[in-house]
């Protein structure tokens, strides 16, 4: 994702990438439609990192796990997915006062969305932005953050984080 993105910024295919500047936020949170969702997504992820992923979370995040809306106890990743054939899962990590939800739908695809009206402050944005670097920094494979719903294709990228470095990147 990084290298397509830097390579169509330099050929001018595509709209820049910048460094995230205080404020920012802003721009990426509140420009989204009411009722709309963002997705934070890794793509490309193997059994291994769905492992990791539920380790970080874990160990670094109040999370909620529930089945057809009812919680439980986290079980295995692997048994989470046998579950999602059956039932809808859900693992909600827990922020002050919001919520990302992190969804199964693809085993090759971390998916967690998120409502940008929640994300009003520059607190608020600072703890997404830092789960999408954690995670980038922890699997090695750059976190994206979409409109729900979208291709996820690098026109739609609002944000990422560098999977080397943990930075947060915006679109202009």
């Amino acid at each position: 994702m990084v290298a397509v993105a830097n390579d169509e910024m330099n050929t001018g295919r595509r709209r820049s990438f910048g460094k995230m500047e205080p404020g920012d936020y802003k721009e990426i949170f509140q420009s989204a439609v009411i009722g709309e969702l963002y997705d934070i997504m890794v793509l490309d992820v193997t059994l291994s990192d769905w492992q990791l992923f539920f380790q970080y979370l874990s160990a670094k995040h109040k999370i909620l796990y529930e089945e057809a809306g009812e919680p439980k106890p986290l079980p295995n990743f692997d048994v989470v997915f046998e579950r999602y054939a059956e039932t809808p899962v859900t693992v909600k990590v827990c922020f002050p006062d919001f919520t990302v939800n992190c969804f199964f739908f693809d085993v090759e695809v971390i998916e967690m969305d998120v409502l940008p009206t929640d994300i009003n402050s520059p607190s608020r944005a600072e703890l997404i932005f830092k789960l999408m670097s954690d995670v980038a920094c922890l699997l090695g494979k750059p976190v994206i953050m979409t409109p729900e719903s979208t291709t996820h294709s690098p026109e739609e990228v609002l944000c990422f984080a560098d999977p080397s470095t943990g930075e947060i990147t915006k679109t202009i």
